[in-house]
């Protein structure tokens, strides 16, 4: 949204050459977007497809996600000119900015909240069953514990390391 709002000010109104200090939006914006990025959009769904693969189709369904983040990336970059020239720079970088944020609050409310619950709890979750038929699963001691990095730090921080 910075990046498209410096360009829609620079082409639409002199603001930018008025303020000096809005010459450096662009530079703070890349790196807020590489930081976000770092910290959760980019890493988040690789450690979400080891929760939420069903065990028999967690290397095939890894695979095919990887693939098919590959070519999206792809079609984005192969695109990006096109519709810079069709929409403008500053569309552009709006189209983009929504297309994230949509994709924030879809996944906002549609991924599930995993932390403390083992794989077996994540599986049944996705198959629809609210109770696992087993008690004994459920009771005994967490053996394929979820893999994030909250749940590491739990498990390491209850043996005292």
């Amino acid at each position: 949204l910075g990046i498209a709002t410096y360009y829609f000010l620079k082409t639409e109104t002199n603001l930018v050459q008025a303020v000096p200090i809005l010459k450096w939006t662009p530079i703070v914006s890349v790196v807020i977007v590489y930081t976000g990025f770092s910290f959760g959009f980019g890493t988040v769904p690789y450690i979400q497809q080891g929760e939420i693969l069903p065990a028999q189709s967690r290397s095939l369904g890894s695979g095919l996600l990887g693939l098919m983040d590959n070519v999206i990336l792809f079609v984005a970059t192969k695109t990006a000119l096109t519709i810079a020239e069709a929409v403008g720079t500053s569309g552009a970088f709006y189209l983009y900015a929504g297309c994230a944020l949509f994709s924030g609050v879809v996944a906002y409310f549609r991924m599930p909240e995993t932390l403390g619950l083992s794989l077996e709890q994540i599986e049944s979750m996705y198959r629809g069953k609210n109770k696992l038929k087993d008690e004994s699963v459920k009771n005994r001691h967490r053996t394929s514990r979820s893999q994030s990095v909250v749940s590491f730090y739990d498990t390491v921080s209850q043996y005292g390391r």
